[in-house]
């Protein structure tokens, strides 16, 4: 069940992207931004909604999600020595990949129609947010982050 084990990877995904962007609003100063990522948390905890229930439909036990990670720390230091937008804008490295195994989720596997427009609206959001973080890169003149990071 192939299925079974992505959707496990994308809840979990979900709910470490919903403590990371909770996280990090408490860190930034900047009030926009803050309500940004607070607007972007609630988001990925709809999302980590739509996979627990996929889960319990299926009969599947909810992983635990072990919450505390590197990546935290990773952004708090950054923080530390940085501009905030710097650090969101390497969350949109994580994004697009995103949305592609998503889009690979919804024409391979079994779902139910609501599911299916679940899934699509969770899509479009995951667009929006590497839309928001491309902006908030923009704005700092840092728009091709991820060319430098990747060394394109």
């Amino acid at each position: 069940m192939d299925f079974i084990k992505k959707a496990k990877e994308f809840y979990i995904n979900e709910i470490k992207d919903y403590e990371f962007y909770l996280f990090l609003s408490e860190k930034v100063k900047d009030k926009k931004l803050k309500d940004n990522l607070i607007k972007i948390a609630n988001m990925e905890k709809e999302h980590a909604n739509f996979w627990k229930q996929f889960l319990e439909k299926n009969n599947v036990p909810i992983p635990k999600v072990d919450t505390m990670n590197l990546r935290k720390y990773i952004a708090l230091i950054l923080n530390q020595f940085t501009n905030p937008v710097l650090v969101v804008s390497f969350l949109e490295l994580g994004e697009s990949g995103g949305v592609k195994e998503y889009y690979d989720f919804l024409i391979k596997f079994p779902l139910s129609e609501e599911e299916k427009e679940k899934l699509k609206k969770i899509i479009i959001d995951e667009i929006e947010h590497e839309t928001f973080f491309a902006k908030e890169a923009e704005k700092f003149g840092i728009s091709n982050i991820r060319d430098f990071v990747l060394g394109m």
